[in-house]
């Protein structure tokens, strides 16, 4: 409903609204029925003259705001966009019970965080009734019931979730006055569009958890199976093709036909006109490594065979008869560098390739410790498999069956047959183990015994085998800080750190940000199937500003966020979360650093505006003399 505009209805609204507090006397036919509900509810249960507001305590409060944290995240630019237009107001987001979880305000005027809004304290108010009637509404002075609200105007819109339920109300108050005309239209575009969003979040929910349980069908049989779409592309595996190419999903899934196996053409072509009757036989490439298998059946998935799933029965692999090294170095996660300091660190990675002695990688989460790890594998020429395992992520009760396998009947729900262990599996190849530093003591006891003789003995056995094994280990932790608090044994501690890389994170690196950016953003819009040309200027400015906490893993996902945001055929700073538009960073940049940073912007800056001086020098908000005396200092040729 839009505000009222005439002080005749003013006035109507404010005797009736005496009327009905003073004498009793029924206010439907002078107001709108909306609020003459609300009257009648609110006189119940509050005294209009005497209001006393309620404020939640700071510990529920802070309670309710982490169950809420990830809508909030989603209104917050909502929020601010609304305050921008709306005059004197604040905006306010409250739970289903009417409590203020946020507010973005630009008026002089208390912050209600933590005010019950309900109808139920406060009486006729937008939240309250927004609650209760399930719809947008907008109300104005005397339309209040409480006369602590009577110069109050306020628009409130209630959020849904993906299957219709009210989550939340946002609304936007002018404690002093009148809202501007159209201020609840926009309200309600505001709330459509987090209402989309959280829609394309649960389908993409939905459809990994289809994933997951059709992966989970899938791994009950006891061969390889792979899923293909119809242009060729892997869209599913089970765990036994995983195992085969000691990959896991993130690396495989997205991948062309054409990667995987060789002579793809002539492969696709015979798996489509094969009757399963006859026997066909194939090879699949991963890694350096050739994979012989025979074709055990193919059957069409969906409509019209849309997509088809293959088993087959692997051979033993073939290692070094695949050997275009280029191609496995970048399948899928390894990303050319700008950085003098990671050059330098690939450089002595592959030195260290060829020698025996163990590794540990030191570095925050998500700076690529995995990625060398491989790389050091790769240049190691050793003939075994690569294999990772995640020490923090398996439960300690189960980290020694893990890392040494067990027999059948070694304890309850072990696995018909046994299962061999991540050493075993590796053998004459590498184990990387991550998160070392989550590792528990008892365990480290079982390493450092097995680093000393080489002997495993699986759970539930008696029978010894050596194994040849190269370790890597990696951690995000301070392990000579650990070792001091007794949380890692120094034994272990020397046997690990014979050959130490500390990985600087992605803001000591910078100059990194674009290529990265951009190797993503490629990936991405492959995955999604979007046609997104580039990463506007501007949007490239805040990413190298930005510290990245969360480093090159970080990086990726707000790309991939982007790229499923994104409305045009660039990524402009509106698909950027708040957290990089806002992004204050007070340390003083080093010279040397800040010219060769401002050498990469004008780059891109240039690259995005098709190399025109004028329109570059505007994006870059210097005058275009400066530019080219810039490109000159610097050696840009256009």
């Amino acid at each position: 409903m839009g505000a009222m505009s005439s002080a005749a209805n003013i006035d109507v609204i404010n005797i009736a609204w005496k009327a009905f507090v003073e004498q009793g006397i029924n206010p439907e036919q002078r107001i709108r029925p909306v609020i003459a509900r609300s009257w009648l509810r609110s006189r119940k249960i509050i005294d209009p003259s005497n209001l006393n507001l309620y404020m939640l305590p700071s510990d529920v409060l802070d309670s309710l705001r982490q169950d809420y944290d990830d809508i909030l995240a989603l209104a917050e630019s909502v929020m601010k966009d609304i305050c921008a237009i709306s005059g004197n107001s604040f905006v306010a987001f409250c739970d289903t019970d009417g409590y203020v979880l946020k507010t973005i305000s630009n008026v002089d005027y208390p912050d209600p965080i933590g005010v019950a809004c309900s109808e139920g304290y406060i009486g006729t108010n937008a939240v309250g009734i927004a609650l209760i009637e399930g719809s947008p509404i907008e109300i104005k002075g005397h339309e209040h019931y409480s006369v602590r609200y009577h110069n109050y105007s306020c628009a409130a819109v209630p959020l849904h979730d993906p299957h219709g339920k009210i989550i939340g109300v946002i609304d936007v108050t002018n404690p002093f006055g009148d809202l501007p005309d159209g201020v609840k239209e926009a309200l309600q575009l505001g709330v459509k569009v987090i209402e989309n969003q959280l829609n394309t979040n649960y389908e993409r929910y939905k459809f990994k958890e289809a994933q997951q349980s059709i992966t989970a069908v899938l791994d009950l049989l006891e061969n390889c199976c792979l899923v293909l779409d119809k242009k060729g592309k892997i869209i599913n595996a089970n765990g036994k093709v995983l195992e085969l190419l000691n990959t896991d999903h993130a690396r495989l899934l997205g991948k062309h036909s054409r990667d995987l196996f060789c002579n793809p053409e002539k492969f696709l072509s015979a798996i489509r006109t094969n009757n399963n009757d006859a026997e066909y036989k194939f090879k699949i490439k991963w890694e350096g490594k050739v994979f012989p298998c025979v074709l055990l059946g193919k059957k069409n998935m969906l409509n019209e065979g849309e997509s088809f799933a293959l088993t087959f029965h692997a051979e033993t692999a073939t290692v070094g008869t695949y050997t275009n090294k280029q191609d496995s170095l970048r399948s899928g996660e390894f990303i050319s560098s700008q950085s003098k300091v990671w050059k330098n660190i690939e450089r002595i990675a592959r030195r260290a390739g060829p020698v025996y002695s163990h590794v540990l990688l030191e570095g925050e989460s998500g700076t690529g410790k995995e990625v060398i790890a491989r790389l050091i594998h790769r240049e190691s020429g050793r003939g075994g498999a690569f294999v990772p395992i995640n020490c923090g992520a398996i439960p300690k009760e189960l980290l020694q069956s893990e890392l040494f396998g067990y027999e059948e009947g070694a304890f309850t729900g072990a696995r018909k047959g046994g299962q061999t262990g991540k050493i075993e599996i590796a053998n004459h190849g590498t184990l990387f183990l991550d998160e070392i530093g989550e590792m528990p003591l008892d365990m480290q006891v079982s390493l450092l015994r097995f680093l000393q003789d080489r002997i495993i003995t699986r759970v539930g056995s008696h029978i010894e085998k050596v194994v040849d094994v190269r370790i890597i280990a990696a951690t995000n932790r301070d392990i000579e800080s650990e070792v001091a608090k007794g949380n890692f044994r120094e034994d272990l501690y020397y046997r690990l750190n014979v050959v130490n890389f500390k990985l600087p994170p992605l803001r000591e690196r910078k100059e990194d940000i674009p290529i990265f950016a951009k190797w993503f953003l490629a990936k991405y819009c492959e995955q999604c199937k979007a046609d997104i040309a580039n990463i506007d200027a501007k949007a490239m400015v805040l990413l190298c500003k930005y510290d990245w906490p969360g480093n090159i893993r970080e990086l990726a996902n707000v790309i991939e966020s982007a790229v499923v945001f994104a409305e045009g055929n660039s990524i402009s700073v509106t698909c950027l979360p708040s957290r990089i538009i806002e992004f204050r960073h007070n340390s003083r940049i080093a010279p040397k650093e800040l010219k060769e940073y401002e050498k990469v912007l004008i780059k891109e800056a240039l690259n995005s505006c098709g190399g025109n001086i004028s329109k570059t020098a505007k994006t870059l908000g210097i005058a275009r003399n400066t530019l080219y005396r810039k490109m000159a200092q610097m050696g840009i040729c256009n």
